[in-house]
């Protein structure tokens, strides 16, 4: 399980990281967002959420997040620890966020998603955005932005 450091953070912090991950998302750049690949325990959650919410289209995601990701949605950070070097070490920021999603493209409903994204470089200096987990909270979450200093 990995590490939360949470305590860490301060809200100017999150307010940073949220506004580095709305500007990557904004730049333009075709490859400003990936997803997750590793077909392992998990994946298929945010294939059926992507799925069912019509989200398949990596642009929607991404309108999705900057109409709506906010630093007050912070949930949790946390260390990733997987295995693979360019991600070993990196921090996970883990949202809470609400999002008007529709089923069938007609009635849209305020709707929970579960967020997890890491901030990755690549090619020198470039960043892009992770998306870890995309799909609805699976247990009771909170946001922890008023906690923190």
């Amino acid at each position: 399980m990995p590490k939360s450091v949470f305590y860490k953070c301060t809200k100017k912090d999150i307010d940073e990281i949220t506004k580095k991950i709305i500007n990557i998302l904004n730049s333009g750049a075709s490859d400003a967002l990936k997803f997750e690949t590793y077909q392992g325990q998990g994946r298929e959650k945010n294939d059926n959420f992507r799925n069912t919410y019509f989200l398949k289209k990596d642009e929607v995601v991404k309108d999705i997040i900057i109409k709506n990701l906010k630093s007050s949605d912070i949930s949790d950070v946390q260390v990733d620890e997987r295995l693979e070097q360019w991600r070993n070490g990196n921090l996970m920021y883990i949202y809470l966020m609400t999002a008007s999603l529709s089923t069938d493209s007609v009635k849209y409903e305020k709707t929970d998603v579960y967020l997890k994204v890491e901030l990755v470089e690549i090619k020198g200096n470039k960043k892009i955005v992770l998306v870890i987990s995309l799909h609805a909270p699976e247990r009771s979450m909170t946001r922890n932005y008023q906690r923190l200093k």
